[in-house]
């Protein structure tokens, strides 16, 4: 996953196809993907993430402001 940080309305990009969700730090849904290589953050507030994929397991991700 990169960049890692990455600025608000910016995307994140994966290395392959990826599937997965990324939730808050209360465990709170905020996107489903499938079958994805980036994945934009206009929509997502500036904060700290969790990224799970199916092939990639989890990783952290904080979108600045």
């Amino acid at each position: 996953i990169f960049p890692n940080p990455v600025n608000a309305g910016q995307s994140v990009y994966f290395n392959t196809v990826v599937s997965g969700t990324v939730i808050d730090l209360t465990g709170r849904l905020i996107v489903k993907f499938e079958n994805v290589q980036e994945l934009p953050t206009a929509e997502i507030e500036a904060g700290t993430y969790i990224v799970t994929t199916f092939k990639s397991g989890t990783r952290r991700i904080i979108i600045l402001p």
